[in-house]
């Protein structure tokens, strides 16, 4: 950015988040006004969880006398600067609760939900959350309320967010989050629970066998026997092989778990239970984003 500098060593060592955050620290020294940073640069700064890259341009608040116009890298939100910012790392910013809500208006319903779950995890209470909805009217505050009231601290990680917004968007009930097993070996939690069906479903993407935070010192091969022994102490479990009606569980019978699903989210439809859903136009066929009608398609 003109005018301010950075060594191409220190610059080549960020990671794009850093990168951002150093950028925001470049845009608020060349400017001779109040800026707050906001939405999604807020969000970094808070280290919350986003969607892909970090944005190209820096979100702030600045005073609506300021004027609306945004210019290099600085995207301007004139509003009133909130009564209450916090400072982090030398740089004012929204709240946790504000950016949350800043978020969840000008964001993607799933993005909104992997950062309130975040927040709430920390300690951020549904409350704190409402207090910050604006009224009525203003942009993108029906999807914030939705995203407020899907938030649940129990999400244990960025990719159970998503995981339960692919869920709700399916059709799918909503399961336990959380939910505790035990056996004479010890406890077990599992992301998702559908004690109605008789499932558990979890999220094991590579990093639960690939990053050594959680490999806590095993090796590859020991990670992957754990986790075939820890299936076999779930499978025993009471519940867990029985589903209503004698149906077996989705793996062994897709197309009748993604029927019944399909009748349990009508029934819901019937009784006023709204379930917030996501517009992903040409998304790749995938089961865990899958529609109950694509999952029947699938599997005749």
């Amino acid at each position: 950015m003109r005018g301010v500098y950075v060594t191409a060593a220190d610059w080549n060592a960020q990671s794009p988040r850093e990168r951002h955050i150093t950028l925001a620290r470049a845009v608020t020294l060349m400017r001779e006004r109040r800026l707050v940073l906001s939405h999604r640069t807020a969000a970094i700064a808070w280290n919350l969880p986003l969607l892909g890259d970090p944005p190209e341009d820096v979100h702030v608040i600045a005073w609506r006398t300021n004027g609306g116009r945004s210019d290099d890298r600085l995207v301007r939100h004139c509003l009133d600067i909130p009564p209450e910012t916090v400072v982090l790392d030398g740089l004012e910013a929204t709240t946790l609760a504000r950016t949350v809500i800043d978020v969840a208006r000008t964001s993607r319903f799933a993005e909104g939900v992997m950062v309130a779950d975040a927040a709430l995890a920390r300690g951020t209470r549904h409350d704190d959350l409402v207090a910050e909805l604006p009224e009525p009217g203003h942009r993108g505050v029906r999807r914030a309320r939705e995203v407020v009231a899907f938030a649940d601290a129990r999400s244990g990680s960025p990719v159970e967010s998503l995981s339960r917004v692919s869920i709700a968007e399916a059709g799918l009930p909503a399961p336990e989050l959380q939910h505790e097993f035990s056996d004479r070996d010890g406890r077990m939690d599992v992301d998702f629970w559908w004690p109605r069906f008789g499932v558990i479903g979890e999220f094991d993407g590579k990093v639960k066998y690939l990053d050594e935070r959680y490999r806590n010192g095993r090796t590859l091969e020991q990670v992957l026997l754990d986790e075939k022994w820890r299936e076999q102490r779930l499978r025993r479990q009471p519940g867990c092989d029985r589903s209503p009606g004698g149906m077996p569980p989705p793996r062994r019978r897709p197309r009748a778990w993604a029927a019944c699903c399909a009748s349990t989210a009508s029934a819901d439809r019937d009784r006023g239970i709204h379930r917030p859903t996501v517009a992903s136009a040409d998304r790749p066929w995938h089961p865990q984003t899958a529609s109950a009608t694509e999952i029947r398609e699938r599997y005749p």
